[in-house]
């Protein structure tokens, strides 16, 4: 499926977003307000209340900020969420340094969030390629010695909207997996050795994030000497005394606007003559590097001289097992960084993986959809770039037999396809008229910001705010598709997909359910099994997630026009 982007309602789409600004700062006031209740050592009872309401707001904030352009917040508000997690499960008496750091947070959020009166524009109001680079440098690395002073200059850089990661003495953990791609490095002149480190840092971290991240070297001394030192040793930037957290901002931000990310390097293993070669038109674009490999017997001399750092494979390649040759390159120790996503002979297959109790998220299913493979490879790579989570070896080498099994040796399992045959759940021709799309979420401003979006290609959107709102609107309605909140107040979205699928005359109707829950910062597999096995949804989808992306996503199941509707 191709989708044909139309005009957007630019103005109608900037007023929700300023909307949900004021929304935004109005529910960080109420979490200050909230944070202000919570005593140290009072009993749990006492505190429970606007714990839990913290964590909720918290919550909510992560599942929709990065979709209005406040890609820094999410991650905030992330923290929160994260932090207050084990507090509400350890139910005890707060400590003073808890409650504390919760206020430290909530005050940094709302620092990342405020608005000048004069402002042209709110600082949230992005365009994607602004958050995006948001995103990229939210995260900085403060090499500094131990000392009160560094710990001061942390904390004001974390309340200026970074994450911070500081390192005293051992430099190798700079580098070490799951840190993410550093927007800048912060080397205090104090370090011993500072200048030598300056230069390691210039040579390693050049190749550990494939761009060249800006080394801002501060110093208590702003002489000559001291300056030319630091440019030599490959610093992009020097800030004196008094060390501001303002100016380093600055700095961060005017840096980063020249770093460039090398593409992501993708290898194609695939039959010569395969009846999907439109794979490779996944990867055709900015910021992908992508080669095909139709000989299996050449994969590992091709890794040894292609960087790769995702292959895309079906399971069934030239003769060969993609579970198999899987096996082949992980055993290699120097191949386990690299991720994979396999092509499945159908959906049949990947309901089968769910059945099993195994996440189908690195399989795709034929008939190849262009945009399914674009969504999957983007967001794996973008958590792999991000530190996220470490590549899929980890996660699939266990089950690898398990998925084999499901390879039937005469060929694909009863029910699957190949691209020539549409698969279950795909539209195979329009409905009549303009299609219907149901989204229940008790955020308001996400609810209006999608029902803009569909419009634009031609779908009519239904409102719900709650489980049991959602349920009585289809059961009225018989929408084509089905777009639920997991946690929402008076029906959560298992409540609301069980009456779907209990009623004769809404069963059939695709739902997708979107969740900002995690299970320990990852997404909870557990409970995508419960609803794509047990419940029958078509879609688990983790929040935040692009307005585009999710629309994408849906095309799968109903047309996307840009015609104009009466």
């Amino acid at each position: 499926m191709v989708i044909n982007q139309p005009q957007s309602s630019d103005k109608k789409m900037q007023d929700l977003v300023e909307a949900y600004g004021t929304a935004l700062v109005a529910r960080l006031d109420e979490m200050d307000v909230l944070a202000g209740q919570l005593v140290a050592d009072a009993p749990f009872d006492a505190v429970r209340h606007p714990l839990e309401e913290i964590h909720k707001l918290a919550h909510k904030t992560t599942g929709t900020a990065a979709m209005f352009g406040y890609a820094s917040v999410t991650d905030h508000a992330g923290a929160i969420e994260s932090g207050i997690q084990p507090l509400l499960e350890a139910a005890r008496p707060l400590t003073i340094e808890e409650i504390a750091a919760i206020g430290v947070q909530i005050a940094g959020l709302k620092k990342l969030v405020s608005v000048k009166p004069d402002a042209e524009s709110p600082p949230h109001v992005q365009s994607d390629a602004s958050a995006a680079h948001a995103k990229a440098v939210q995260f900085v690395i403060l090499v500094a010695p131990p000392g009160d002073s560094a710990d001061a200059l942390e904390r004001d850089i974390e309340l200026s909207g970074y994450r911070v990661q500081r390192v005293t003495e051992n430099l190798d953990s700079i580098t070490g997996a799951g840190q993410g791609r550093a927007g800048a490095i912060l080397l205090h002149g104090a370090l011993p050795d500072a200048f030598t480190v300056c230069r390691k840092l210039t040579r390693v971290l050049c190749q550990e994030y494939r761009s060249s991240v800006p080394i801002i070297f501060l110093s208590d001394s702003g002489d000559m000497e001291t300056h030319l030192r630091a440019v030599r040793s490959g610093a992009k930037a020097f800030v004196t005394a008094p060390l501001d957290s303002g100016r380093i901002a600055r700095k961060i931000e005017e840096l980063s606007q020249s770093v460039l990310l090398a593409p992501h390097r993708v290898l194609i293993v695939e039959d010569e003559d395969a009846p999907a070669p439109k794979t490779l038109d996944a990867f055709v674009g900015p910021g992908y590097a992508a080669r095909v490999l139709n000989e299996t017997s050449a994969l590992l001399d091709w890794l040894q001289t292609y960087d790769t750092e995702l292959i895309v494979m079906d399971l069934a390649v030239a003769g060969d097992s993609g579970v198999d040759l899987a096996k082949v390159v992980w055993q290699r120790d120097d191949f386990r960084h690299v991720a994979m996503l396999f092509l499945t002979p159908g959906a049949d297959f990947n309901l089968a993986l769910l059945q099993l109790g195994l996440s189908d998220e690195f399989f795709v299913p034929r008939p190849l959809d262009i945009n399914a493979l674009r969504i999957a490879a983007a967001r794996y790579l973008a958590d792999l770039q991000s530190g996220r989570r470490t590549s899929n070896f980890s996660e699939l080498s266990g089950y690898l037999e398990l998925v084999g099994r499901l390879l039937s040796p005469s060929g694909p399992p009863a029910g699957a396809t190949d691209d020539r045959t549409p698969a279950a759940g795909v539209a195979q021709a329009a409905p009549r008229g303009r299609p219907k799309v149901l989204v229940v979420d008790d955020d308001t401003h996400l609810v209006d910001a999608l029902a803009l979006r569909f419009s634009e290609y031609g779908v009519e959107v239904l409102k719900a705010f709650s489980g049991e709102q959602g349920f009585k609107v289809a059961w009225e309605e018989h929408p084509d598709f089905i777009i639920t909140d997991y946690a929402m107040p008076d029906g959560t979205g298992e409540y609301l997909v069980n009456r779907l699928k209990e009623a004769d005359d809404t069963r059939h109707i695709p739902v997708m359910v979107l969740t900002g829950h995690k299970v320990e910062g990852h997404k909870d597999f557990a409970l995508e099994r419960d609803f794509m096995g047990r419940l029958g949804a078509v879609g688990f989808v983790a929040k935040p997630i692009s307005l585009d992306a999710l629309i994408a996503e849906v095309g799968r199941y109903i047309p996307l026009s840009s015609t104009d509707y009466p």
